[in-house]
């Protein structure tokens, strides 16, 4: 037996609310009723952490659960900057583990470079002791 689409929304609707989703009727998809916060929210949210107010007083002033404002708090603390990147705007492994390498090579740059500094200072210092003997050698000549 094949249900038509509205006997099948009349028997699913009531079993997908109960469950927190809702069926959209003309793209025949379940999608969930999760609640969207803005990145600001959230900032804010984790503002008032820092400032001393308890997690439950935050969360009951946001209305939010709990876990939610925690793990916030653990993405921010983490990365602040790539922290609630919003939808579909997830940095992907790839581009930061080439930012990585990115970071290691410019590290290794500055390294070969202070290497390279050190390397003419010593130079010049032994230049400036050579003409130093130079000169001393001269005068008592």
């Amino acid at each position: 037996m094949e249900l038509g689409l509205i006997e099948f929304q009349s028997v699913f609707e009531p079993v997908a609310a109960s469950l927190g989703l809702r069926i959209c009727r003309y793209k025949r998809v379940v999608t969930s009723l999760r609640r969207k916060f803005p990145r600001a929210l959230k900032v804010s949210a984790i503002r008032r952490l820092e400032a001393g107010d308890s997690v439950g007083e935050v969360a009951r002033s946001y209305k939010i659960d709990t876990n939610a404002l925690r793990r916030w708090r653990r993405d921010y603390e983490r990365a602040p900057e790539a922290a609630f990147p919003g939808p579909g705007r997830r940095p992907s492994v790839s581009r930061i583990s080439e930012m990585q390498r990115q970071i290691e090579r410019h590290a290794q740059q500055i390294d070969y470079l202070k290497q390279r500094i050190r390397s003419v200072e010593e130079q010049r210092i032994s230049q400036a002791k050579k003409c130093e003997n130079d000169l001393s050698m001269e005068q008592h000549a």
